[in-house]
């Protein structure tokens, strides 16, 4: 059983290996084993500054010298995996190996976790420890890393996700002189189809980076609803006592038709056509999206050739054109559904907070109805609009 522990002022328990000196005299006598099994093991590797703890039970290393080169087997299974407060999940692993001096090449590395299946390439310098780098290669359940790392937030994911990238750990220098062990995992990720909530996204891709400090997706697009959209997102500062991450997801979407939109919430007594575009920003802290904020803006734009209502100004008594459209004289109040997708314009400003979205000055035009609008709801309640 070993445990190597990383304290926070950079001082760790791993062995010195320092590198052999080179000598002309000759050896007094040497032993070269062509075998060696060590099983019924355990490695617990904690690093307390993060904090982040792995544990590899059931340990099982073999190491053979077929030739002049050492090479070797190692699994381990039922291990353990906790990162910061989230939700501790298991790991199983096995690979091959080969002894390069001091440094140890793994490859393939079968990685199995709660959630994801990997296959890595990996270096590890035990001469510089931590120093390791992996490429890695994973297939990722999208709905388990929900409960695992956004155990106590209330939406839901599905589908499964694609992660080609590198893992990195290394030993890394303050500002202030003290060391701390590194990590940086990025890479590009991509899901075929991909749900948060009832929101469906399409060939959903980008670039993700977590280091001991932030979470970061960055150039990350999605087709959605026959339009496009764009996104980035970003949970930081990670690892700081007292202070939760704060999560802020920025996205802008483009030509959403509507009518494709309508079905897919399925809207009753009323279906929409055109197009819709805007943009979102929503923040909220770690563990508490009831206290979210943030706002946007949202542009209807109709079909091409579509006549909308337009401003008539009660102080003049004529109507004011809008850009997009031409006068329609109104006609008699229709209570019945429309049959066809009813074609709308105009824009929706909007902020939102724990308690309160409030509403820009706003319009919505169809071909019979003109409306400007603006004013505060409770979520529903408290309404003056």
């Amino acid at each position: 059983k070993m445990v190597i522990e990383y304290l926070p002022d950079g001082r760790n328990s791993f062995p010195k290996l320092p590198p052999r000196e080179p000598s002309t005299e000759p050896r007094r006598w040497t032993t070269t084993l062509q075998y060696v099994r060590a099983h019924r093991g355990e490695f617990v590797y904690d690093d307390k500054s993060t904090p982040w703890k792995v544990i590899a039970r059931n340990l099982d290393v073999t190491v053979s010298r077929p030739g002049d080169q050492y090479v070797g087997t190692a699994s381990f299974s039922n291990g353990l995996v906790a990162i910061q407060n989230y939700v501790p999940f298991r790991t199983d692993m096995n690979t091959r190996f080969r002894i390069d001096g001091g440094r140890i090449l793994l490859d393939p590395i079968n990685l199995v976790t709660d959630g994801t299946r990997s296959v890595l390439k990996g270096d590890v310098n035990l001469s510089y420890w931590p120093e390791q780098m992996y490429a890695v290669t994973s297939t990722i359940d999208l709905p388990r890393m929900r409960q695992l790392f956004f155990a106590r937030d209330k939406f839901e994911l599905a589908g499964t996700a694609t992660f080609d990238g590198v893992f990195h750990l290394f030993k890394d220098f303050r500002p202030d002189g003290t060391t701390r062990t590194g990590r940086e995992l990025k890479g590009h990720f991509r899901s075929a189809t991909a749900h948060v909530d009832d929101y469906r996204f399409d060939d959903l891709r980008g670039y993700v980076r977590w280091i001991p400090e932030a979470l970061e997706v960055h150039d990350a697009s999605a087709r959605v609803y026959g339009g496009t959209a764009d996104f980035e997102y970003a949970m930081a500062p990670l690892g700081v006592r007292g202070t939760p991450a704060v999560n802020r997801f920025d996205a802008s979407y483009e030509n959403i038709d509507l009518t494709t939109l309508s079905d897919a919430f399925e809207l009753q007594g009323i279906r929409l056509a055109g197009q819709l575009s805007g943009h979102n920003l929503l923040e909220w802290p770690s563990g508490r999206f009831a206290q979210r904020q943030g706002g946007g803006g949202m542009r209807f734009t109709p079909p091409a050739g579509t006549a909308l209502m337009v401003r008539t100004d009660p102080s003049r008594g004529s109507r004011v054109p809008s850009p997009e459209s031409r006068v329609v004289e109104s006609g008699p109040f229709s209570p019945h559904t429309p049959l066809e997708p009813v074609p709308i314009g105009g824009n929706l400003e909007y902020r939102f907070g724990p308690e309160w979205i409030d509403i820009g000055p706003s319009r919505i035009a169809t071909e019979s109805t003109y409306v400007e609008f603006e004013g505060r709801t409770a979520y529903g309640s408290q309404s003056n609009i």
